[in-house]
């Protein structure tokens, strides 16, 4: 058993196309393939690696940079920037403005609601104190969310007791098993949290997310998104409806990805403000229920914030299948993974591998983004 191990790891380095000036990086991928891939899914992947001064390396085995797969939570990063791009578009509307002031629906009953506080800010980084609901919110629309779904904080989130996922590096953290601290309805109003004092990963933020952009731009989220894909050149992103994963999925590819990363690199497509936004840590002062990819983590708007208190500026947006982008907004350093989308029968979902694949080659490729002549 471990000669035939090790003979389909040799086969796997051999079958890894890497393009790279630098040999040496080529040798990292292709070592960490086989330690970190080498067992899942073939071992396949795709990766895009660059900065600003062009691309660093392209490595894959088993897909092409141009193959379309389900990115999962890994579009967050894209939604957020697409709803903020639609939202900059509107004259007279900020991102800190309250919700309520768009949606009818929204009729707080008491002046001390904490729902009265909740802006599309708060709902793009996670913040905005709403959870899941008994139901499942993957079936909810947003006004059935607000209704009952606030301070619904059980841990660990749904999703995450439906699909098993691997702890490859026990750094995830998912909570403990246990029922919301509060129950809407029951918990006095005083002493329900407010938005921006509570962290919870949940789908229920970007559907209620969805109904604020409907409201100010007259589009829905997939329209907005697709518009931003379109005018960056992204021709292989789209919503595609697959009811074996419960309905509509983010498609998309290495190629893409990359395209959009480097838009975020050079932060060309918003508002200088909202960029900042964009960017920043939302979750400093919040106390975090479920799950967080890295304990030190934190969230900015669709994306995970890796030094929310400095010194660096990364942001990356994992996804349940372990597609994973990444920037590092002040050398410039973008990473688009790729992986398939599937479950493995005995580790379950994959992405805690995508992360520590990261983590492996962050220092060599910093350092190569450092050297301009390396771009190819």
């Amino acid at each position: 058993m471990r000669l035939l191990s090790l003979l389909s790891l040799i086969t796997l380095s051999a079958g890894i196309d890497c393009k790279s000036k630098d040999a040496h990086l080529c040798d990292l991928v292709k070592e960490q393939v086989q330690k970190i891939f080498g067992d899942t899914m073939d071992g396949n992947f795709s990766l895009l690696v660059g900065n600003r001064n062009g691309r660093l390396l392209s490595a894959g085995h088993g897909m092409a940079t141009d193959e379309e797969v389900v990115i999962a939570s890994a579009s967050k990063m894209i939604n957020a920037a697409a709803i903020l791009w639609a939202v900059d578009r509107v004259d007279g509307i900020k991102m800190s403005d309250p919700v309520h002031n768009f949606l009818p629906w929204w009729n707080m009953s008491w002046e001390f609601d904490p729902r009265n506080d909740v802006t599309l800010e708060h709902m793009l980084s996670q913040t905005d104190g709403f959870g899941q609901s008994p139901t499942f919110n993957f079936s909810e629309g947003a006004e059935a969310i607000y209704k009952k779904d606030y301070a619904s904080l059980a841990t660990p989130p749904k999703i995450f007791t439906i699909i098993p996922a691997e702890n490859y590096t026990k750094q995830m953290t998912f909570g403990p098993v246990a029922p919301s601290p509060y129950t809407w309805g029951k918990t006095g109003l005083a002493d329900l949290p407010r938005p921006g004092q509570v962290f919870y990963y949940e789908e229920t933020h970007w559907r209620m997310g969805e109904a604020v952009v409907q409201q100010i731009a007259n589009k829905s989220l997939e329209q907005v998104t697709t518009e931003l894909t379109s005018q960056f050149g992204m021709k292989h992103s789209h919503l595609e409806n697959i009811p074996s994963l419960g309905g509509p999925e983010w498609i998309s590819t290495a190629e893409d990805l990359e395209i959009f990363l480097k838009h975020v690199v050079d932060r060309d497509f918003l508002k200088e403000e909202t960029h900042a936004a964009y960017e920043r840590s939302h979750t400093d002062n919040a106390t975090w229920y479920g799950f967080r990819m890295r304990p030190d983590w934190g969230y900015a708007m669709g994306s995970w914030s890796h030094c929310p208190k400095g010194p660096c500026s990364q942001l990356s947006s994992i996804g349940l299948f372990g597609t994973f982008p990444f920037v590092d907004l002040k050398t410039g350093l973008y990473f688009a993974l790729v992986r398939p989308a599937g479950v493995d029968p005995k580790r379950g979902v994959l992405m805690d591998r995508s992360v520590a694949f990261w983590e492996a080659l962050q220092l060599p490729l910093q350092r190569a983004a450092a050297d301009a002549a390396l771009a190819i």
